[in-house]
């Protein structure tokens, strides 16, 4: 079973609230986390379930609601690697990039890294065509030029910076709480999360 949900706390009310998939401890069915939540909140989920019987995965998707409507989306994979194969079939159902990253929590790590590298191009993205508008280079030509330069990258390409971003400040949030665990210094990715937020305020999203 696949569990896909906007918020942790939300994978937890759906796996251990009331009358939750947990509740069943039917042994041996795979439940895989779809949502994007942090990385030690899904090491925790899959111990509880793996207690209660089950055999947790963590598949966070990338691409966004395009490729999703697509099935082309790209699964991050994390757990146990025979079950995973043996979801495969499945997963192609509407993903066209899979890739297998480790133990459970792996996958949340390799989106929380997607997602910290995506949020940076988009706040590079906005800033650099912001100044060029400024010193009178139209957007559109200044895209395309970019988009054949060393500065080309996947949100340009596909507009995703200019589609709605309810989830910018939640996925970095995550990124900056595990670096703050891991007593690591991620600085682009604050600068990224007040960028984005200024967007988003700018655009009367948030």
């Amino acid at each position: 079973m696949i569990v896909v949900t906007a918020f942790e706390n939300e994978v937890e009310q759906v796996l251990f609230g009331t009358d939750g998939i947990a509740e069943a401890r039917k042994q041996g069915v795979i439940v895989a986390v779809a949502a994007t939540i942090s990385p030690t909140g899904m090491r925790n989920i899959a111990q509880r379930l793996e207690r209660a019987g089950m055999i947790p995965l963590d598949i966070p998707l990338c691409r966004g609601e395009p490729a999703a409507e697509a099935g082309k989306l790209l699964i991050v994979g994390g757990g146990d690697l025979a079950t995973f194969e043996r979801c495969r079939p499945v997963f192609v159902a509407f993903a066209d990039s899979i890739h297998h990253l480790g133990e459970t929590g792996a996958g949340q790590v390799g989106k929380m890294v997607n997602n910290l590298i995506l949020w940076a191009c988009i706040s590079a993205n906005y800033e650099g065509l912001k100044i060029g508008e400024m010193l009178g280079v139209a957007r559109e030509p200044m895209r395309e030029m970019l988009l054949e330069s060393s500065a080309q990258n996947w949100p340009l390409q596909t507009g995703a910076g200019e589609r709605p971003m309810p989830w910018a400040e939640k996925d970095m949030m995550i990124v900056l709480n595990e670096a703050d665990a891991a007593r690591v210094a991620l600085p682009l990715c604050g600068v990224s999360k007040e960028v984005i937020k200024g967007i988003k305020v700018e655009r009367g999203e948030a």
